[in-house]
Order: structure tokens, then C-alpha cells, then sequence
């Protein structure tokens, strides 16, 4: 009689492993497609600003007292590259400037969101007046958001030292999914489940019967 209950409860943890296998399965099937990518909002380009650097006693000319003059002034360009499917409209570019202590210090008047973005390339592009030539070292940092976690940061750079200069610089961001990736709504987890308890009830069948060849 002893055997016989556990010979039936083995049965029914099988019969629970296959239905845990049959119910992935259904999930998996029943799954709506992903949606679609929505093409991402243009950025109307930002007047470019005439940064402050801040602090002003390090030695650095402020912009503000030298006017910046197209035909006299360079540029320099943030080109964020991304292969994830990135919310641009919220990431926050900021230009910082290392002081003699070796910190980094953001410069007040470049920090904002993306000018424009193309297939997934972000770009930001800062007047760099002649005040400003040869000076360094700086770098671009990118944040998910004004005040935000960092994302990622350049390598350092120094400031164009003659006008009609446009320098480029990359960064990389990582390939950060916007929206998480739940595996239960895949099947997958439930799927797994159901092989574990499929396993353990065999196993639990096999004992059983040779516990009962012994007993024999």
C-alpha cells in the first residue's frame, strides 16, 4: 500500500513537469511580436551658447569677456554612437574640464541635450571661441539624464588652437536596452521549471522501483 501512494505521487509530479512544459510552450506561442522601434525624435539644434568655465579663478579666460566670432572661432562636436535602442531626447551631454588637482569639473555653459540625431549617432557641437584655443585638457561626458547616472565619457582632448577647426570626438555608449527583458514572458523560466521537476520525478520513480526490487 506504502509503495503504491508513492508510485502515484511520482505519476503526478511528472504529470506537473509536462503541464509546466506544455504551459511554456503555450506562452512562448502566444507571445506578441515585439513592437516596432519608434523612430526617434530630431532634436531642433540648440543656439550655441558661450560657455563659462567654472571655476574662474583656475586661470581660465572666461568666453563671456572675449564675443564669439564665427569667422574667428572653431568648433567642438560630440558624436555618440549607440546600437541600443537609447531614449535620446532624455541623455544629458556635459563638457568637463580637468583642474590642477586632477578632478573633472563640468563647464557650465556646455551642458544640454543632443542637436540632432541620424541612425543611432547623437550629435552636439559647442562654439569654441578664440579666447579658448589650445586650452586642456578636456573630455565629453554623457549622463542618462540631467543630473543622472554617467553613461559614458570621452577621452580627454584639447581645445582647438587656431580658428575654422572642427574637432570631431567619439564616445561609445553602451548597449543598454530601454526596456527590460522579462524572461517569464518569454516561456523560457516557466520552460526550465518544467524540465527540473520533470528530472526530479523521474529520478523519484527510479528510487522507488529499486526500492521495490529490493524489497522483493
Amino acid at each position: 500500500m506504502h509503495h503504491n501512494l508513492l508510485f502515484k505521487l511520482g505519476v503526478l509530479l511528472i504529470i506537473a513537469g509536462i503541464l509546466f512544459l506544455g504551459t511554456a510552450s503555450l506562452q512562448t506561442q502566444a507571445a506578441p511580436p515585439p513592437l516596432p522601434t519608434r523612430p526617434l525624435p530630431t532634436a531642433t539644434p540648440t543656439p550655441i551658447l558661450t560657455p563659462t568655465v567654472v571655476p574662474p579663478e583656475t586661470g581660465t579666460p572666461s568666453p563671456e569677456s572675449v564675443p564669439a566670432q564665427p569667422a574667428q572661432s572653431s568648433a567642438i562636436v560630440l558624436e555618440a554612437r549607440s546600437t541600443a535602442a537609447l531614449a535620446w531626447a532624455n541623455l544629458w551631454t556635459v563638457v568637463e574640464q580637468q583642474t590642477e588637482d586632477g578632478a573633472w569639473q563640468a563647464v557650465e555653459g556646455w551642458q544640454g541635450t543632443f542637436d540632432t540625431v541620424a541612425a543611432d549617432v547623437g550629435y552636439k557641437t559647442w562654439d569654441v571661441p578664440p579666447g579658448l584655443f589650445g586650452q586642456g585638457p578636456f573630455r565629453w561626458r554623457v549622463d542618462a539624464e540631467q543630473n543622472g547616472s554617467t553613461l559614458a565619457t570621452s577621452d580627454p582632448f584639447t581645445l582647438p588652437e587656431r580658428a575654422g577647426v572642427r574637432l570631431v570626438v567619439t564616445v561609445t555608449l553602451p548597449a543598454t536596452s530601454a526596456q527590460p527583458i522579462l524572461l517569464p514572458a518569454t516561456g523560457a523560466a516557466m520552460g526550465w521549471l518544467g524540465v527540473f521537476v520533470l528530472f526530479v520525478s523521474v529520478l523519484f520513480i527510479w528510487q522507488l522501483l529499486m526500492k521495490f526490487r529490493v524489497c522483493k
